[in-house]
């Protein structure tokens, strides 16, 4: 350097390191699915060369956060999506799709779903319930898929004052459920003939629902055969009311269903 210059040298700020919110980033989207970290490496390195090129720090965290969300979001849509194939949700995603993609009523999905836990020998942990057998494991079911975008709830007031609760499937949920008819086909047609036979022979009369859910839940806890005595007896004690009208409605729906008939 020639004498006299005022010239002055300093360290150059070499920027070409992985940031530790980049490592970190890495490390936490492997452990969620090793499958992401492909894609996690190519968007690090893009968002690496934003961040040798001066690009704000807090820039890089907002694209970070957007980042991480969407593939959080895709991670829990795949895990739900493979529970589908062996639980309750895909039992109340193939009733749904095989109503129509609609259904009127959390009573009529619970007694659909009762109906197809005795024609098959399935435990859905029914129990007895004010409106008959009723499973709180459906329930909770019912709520993840809400929760989870899969299902689209709605409920309207009725002139009677009672809340009606609706069940509609979602874009995702739709396509769950071509995916479950492919894959579960014998238990798509069962569910299938269940809402079908309610519908055509009870128009899916709720209160129809409820009468036949519960002749059958006192059926099978009395044994192979039980008087219409005996069904209100029994029921009371359950706090039913059951009126021989209406243990009538329920023992044709059941005979529809060829899960009980009146003995000769």
């Amino acid at each position: 350097m020639p004498k006299g210059s005022t010239k002055t040298l300093k360290k150059h700020k070499n920027r070409k390191h992985t940031p530790t919110i980049i490592n970190n980033f890495l490390q936490i989207s492997v452990a969620i699915h090793p499958l992401y970290s492909v894609f996690n490496l190519l968007f690090c390195h893009y968002t690496l060369n934003l961040y040798n090129s001066a690009v704000k720090l807090y820039e890089i965290s907002i694209i970070f956060i957007v980042y991480f969300c969407a593939i959080f979001k895709l991670y829990m849509h795949t895990h739900i999506i493979g529970s589908f194939m062996r639980n309750e949700s895909a039992l109340i995603i193939m009733v749904v799709d095989a109503a129509g993609g609609f259904i009127e009523g959390k009573t009529t999905l619970q007694k659909w779903l009762y109906f197809f836990s005795v024609k098959t020998n399935t435990n859905l942990g029914y129990i007895a319930h004010f409106y008959g057998p009723y499973s709180k494991t459906i329930s909770r079911k019912l709520d993840d898929l809400i929760s989870s975008d899969f299902l689209f709830e709605s409920c309207r007031l009725t002139q009677h004052g009672r809340l009606i609760y609706t069940y509609a499937l979602t874009e995702d949920g739709k396509n769950i459920a071509i995916d479950l008819k492919k894959n579960q086909q014998e238990i798509y047609q069962t569910l299938k003939e269940i809402v079908e036979i309610c519908n055509n022979t009870v128009g899916n009369n709720v209160n129809i629902l409820s009468w036949a859910s519960k002749v059958y839940y006192l059926l099978r806890e009395k044994g192979k055969e039980i008087t219409y005595g005996e069904i209100e007896k029994i029921g009371k004690n359950l706090g039913w009311e059951l009126s021989e009208k209406e243990i009538d409605s329920g023992v044709k729906l059941l005979s529809a269903l060829n899960l009980a008939k009146k003995a000769a």
